[in-house]
């Protein structure tokens, strides 16, 4: 008899759930699809995105590739990666970045066509040396040391013509074509994200940088089955010291190359560079050699599709290498994509 009234409030509940099945169905709990979220470095699991990723409001979406999808990529992993992280789009020191395959949409309105515009260039160029990167350098006993790399930029007279899309433009003996950028609606692409740069703001109408100011996302997209359809993704939100606000934009971005050089002779300080077709002195830099001692690294920038066609060519970049015999022991860096982005 104790366990009577159990039963009956048991029985109960069955009989209402069968006079009303609808509303016992609505009531038990539902679990709701996670939607995408922003960049994070739980955002890719091993090689791939384990959840949705946008940015600017499906502005770019990435999503988790479906199974196998891996074995479609005739881009590898580390192939991408190493264009990843060559190209000038994430240039710097960056506090974060991830990296994985993923299905990509850009959205239409994002997306222009590509104006190339043809520069000439005598074949010898004043050049002028100024900083690269400086970066200071704690010491737990002493002061703190700061270290100026240089680079040498240079600034020739140039010819510029641009053309429309889909037209050619001749100057002198370079012809450029103007093409539209790729377009992703749901395209396997290795996505490589980067945020968390660090800016410094000076002079009397800028404002310094806050941690609660809108974060700016650099993403880099590459096409899995072809490594020249290569975009770079910049969000919107404000500028770190202005507060202006910028609109998100999708461009065509280079991929950074060491290349090669060589010194003009021990009464010069110059050295002639090779630039690869449709590449641009970008700069130049020491960095460690193998064995401990420095290496000068001349860096061209480097469409990722060339349409401009032109031909290799030669450049000279002034003060770049000692005078007198000294300059047989610079060294000569590897060739080939550069590290151009620092990552924390």
């Amino acid at each position: 008899m104790p366990a009577a009234p159990t039963v009956v409030r048991a029985t109960t509940v069955l009989l209402a759930c069968a006079g009303s099945l609808a509303a016992c169905a609505v009531a038990a709990p539902t679990r709701a699809a996670a939607g995408p979220v922003a960049p994070s470095t739980t955002a890719v699991v091993g090689t791939r995105f384990a959840v949705a990723v946008e940015l600017d409001h499906e502005g770019l979406l990435v999503t988790p590739p479906p199974a196998g999808a891996l074995k479609k990529a005739t881009v590898t992993a580390s192939e991408a990666d190493t264009l990843f992280e060559a190209t000038d789009a994430v240039e710097g020191p960056h506090a974060f970045a991830i990296f994985g395959l993923g299905l990509v949409t850009v959205a239409p309105s994002l997306e222009a066509p590509v104006t190339t515009t043809t520069t000439t260039v005598p074949a010898t160029a004043p050049s002028t040396s100024v900083p690269l990167s400086t970066t200071t350098s704690p010491s737990p006993t002493t002061a703190p040391t700061t270290t100026t790399t240089t680079t040498t930029t240079t600034v020739p007279p140039t010819t510029t013509t641009t053309a429309g899309p889909g037209q050619t433009t001749a100057v002198g003996a370079v012809t450029t074509t103007t093409a539209p950028l790729p377009t992703y609606r749901r395209r396997l692409a290795w996505v490589g994200i980067v945020w968390g740069a660090p800016s410094s703001c000076s002079g009397p109408t800028t404002t310094q940088p806050t941690a609660t100011g809108p974060t700016s996302y650099v993403a880099v997209v590459i096409d899995a089955r072809s490594d020249d359809r290569v975009l770079a993704y910049r969000s919107g939100g404000s500028a770190p010291c202005t507060g202006t606000p910028v609109a998100p934009a999708v461009t065509e971005p280079d991929e950074l190359l060491s290349v090669p050089w060589q010194p003009v002779g021990p009464a010069s300080t110059a050295v002639q560079v090779q630039l690869p077709a449709c590449g641009a002195y970008y700069g130049w830099t020491q960095v460690p050699a193998p064995d401990g001692a420095q290496a000068d690294q001349v860096v061209a920038a480097v469409p990722f599709d060339p349409t401009c066609g032109s031909a290799p060519q030669t450049q000279l970049v002034d003060q770049v290498v000692p005078l007198g015999s000294g300059q047989s022991q610079v060294g000569h860096a590897a060739l080939g994509p550069i590290q151009a982005l620092q990552n924390d």
